[in-house]
């Protein structure tokens, strides 16, 4: 995961320069935020799954609202511990993207904490 962070820095010389990308900066953050999560700095990955909703869509989005969004989320409530409410987001996620593999997964898997 520190790879991927490092070649979004040496490609793009900063994160923010990577990110602020027009029509793209969802989609971007998204990226961002999962490898922050998953490298377990809680408070960045945070930080660019809120700036996804503060930002306008991506121009290549055709659903209603951004379920990336809608994943960022969940991540961060099943941090919490708030696996119910976890579990809401990412079935809203399937209802725009049926095949959303991650949310699948994320069901699948809390379905076992139960």
């Amino acid at each position: 995961m520190q790879t991927a962070l490092d070649m979004y820095i040496k490609e793009y010389h900063n994160l923010n320069e990577y990110v602020d990308t027009i029509g793209r900066v969802p989609a971007r953050c998204y990226n961002i935020g999962s490898i922050y999560y998953f490298l377990g700095d809680i408070e960045k990955a945070k930080e660019y799954f809120e700036r996804m909703c503060s930002s306008r869509k991506c121009d290549f989005c055709t659903t209603m609202e951004c379920y990336e969004a809608l994943i960022g989320k969940a991540l961060l409530l099943e941090y919490q511990k708030e696996y119910r409410k976890a579990e809401e987001y990412y079935k809203k996620v399937l209802t725009y993207d049926v095949n959303n593999a991650f949310s699948q997964h994320a069901l699948k898997r809390l379905a076992k904490m139960k």
